[in-house]
Order: C-alpha cells, then structure tokens, then sequence
C-alpha cells in the first residue's frame, strides 16, 4: 500500500512533532531504517523521518526514505520558516503551490530561477483547512541555504521571489521527488521575521508552530477519512 513520507529537517522540529503527536494520542511505532529512526503513523498512512539540514542533506535523506520503503506516493517537506511578507504572522502555516530556489545563482547564462510546483491534488486538500488561533496561506516559500536575519535581506529576497516566507530545505525535497516522479509539498510553520529577534522567537514559538503544524495534517486526515 501506497504511503507519505514526512520529512522534518532538524531534529528539534521532529521531536516537536511527535510531542504533539503523542499529546494527542496518536498511535506511533518506531521503525529502524539503517541507523535512522522513523516513525509509522497509521492514522496518517504515513512515515515522519528525519530530514537533515540544508538542501543538499534534505535530498540527500529523501532519497535514502524513497529508495528504502519503496512504496512513497508523496513527500512532505515539513517545518519552521522565517516570514518576509506582512500578510503571514507568526505561527500562521505557509503551503507552498510553489518551491522557488532563491540561491541558485547563474553567472554565464540567465533564466528564471528553478522553481517546483506543489502537487495540485495535495494543495486542494489543505486550502480548505481552517483553524482557529492561525491562518493557513498558500504561496510561495523561498528555498536557500542561508539565515535571512534582517530586513534589508528579507526585502530583497522577497522581490527576488515574491514569497511568503523563507527556508532551507524545501528545494532539495522538491528535486529528490521529481527525479523519482513523487508528489511533493512543502509545509513550514511561522516562527519569527526578519526584524524580530530571530532566535529567541525561534526557540519560544518552535513548539507552538509545530503543533499547528501536526494540526493540520490530523484534520487534513479526517477530513478524508
């Protein structure tokens, strides 16, 4: 049977997860991949792993999940953004119906910058979620290895990509999924922006966001059940 792969990049993301998981009594049992742990989650139909930070990493570990398991029919990309367009608050959920790498950056030649569109049958499930305390937003997330920690930068990037917020590893994700012809989505919770103090609203907004986070995949399941 077909199933999802949830893929957190930092570990602290994953633990946050399965704390909501587990708070909410969802069943869980562990399974080992190689040196990994991994998490089945039944009422999800899906595995939740460990991702790794970066985009080379992130791609790098989706492909080890899909090559392992043999039966994923769609990746998530799945954790915490920095904001750079007012309309996104903090712990609001961005969906991306795009995936735009926002380093990609070409010297000889110019084309648009490699962009992933988000699997269309996924994001109309999750658009018609609605949560009381946070917004869902479907846009564009921006996809670079690299901390966006002030205005001047957020401003730039958001011109650049016209995106709601800003994170590592999406693009890596997208990449591993097209090359093996997968659905990929990318869904990152709202921690901080670029003019706030970054890493203590990181730090004191990760386990909020995350729950929302799990919030929404358990809806997005029932709603289908």
């Amino acid at each position: 049977m077909k199933q999802s792969l949830i893929l957190c990049p930092l570990a602290f993301e994953l633990e946050a997860m399965l704390s909501r998981f587990r708070e909410k009594s969802v069943e869980l049992s562990e399974v080992r991949v190689g040196a990994m742990k991994t998490y089945h989650i039944p009422r999800l139909n899906a595995v939740l792993a460990l991702g790794g930070h970066g985009k080379t990493q992130f791609a790098i570990q989706t492909q080890f999940y899909i090559h392992h398991f043999g039966n994923i029919d769609s990746v998530f990309c799945v954790g915490c953004a920095g904001a750079i367009d007012q309309k996104v608050s903090i712990l609001d959920v961005v969906i991306a119906e795009k995936t735009l790498e926002h380093d990609f950056k070409l010297k000889f030649i110019s084309r648009a910058l490699p962009a992933f569109a988000g699997d269309l049958k996924l994001l109309a499930k999750f658009s018609k979620l609605k949560f009381d305390g946070f917004q869902i937003h479907i846009g564009i997330l921006a996809s670079g290895d690299e901390d966006v920690v002030d205005l001047v930068r957020a401003k730039e990037i958001k011109e650049q990509t016209q995106a709601l917020a800003v994170a590592w590893e999406g693009a890596g994700g997208a990449r591993a999924s097209k090359f093996n012809s997968i659905s990929f989505l990318e869904v990152r919770a709202i921690t901080d922006v670029a003019n706030s103090p970054i890493q203590s609203d990181f730090k004191k907004n990760l386990k909020l966001a995350m729950a929302n986070l799990c919030d929404v995949f358990l809806t997005s399941a029932e709603s289908t059940s």
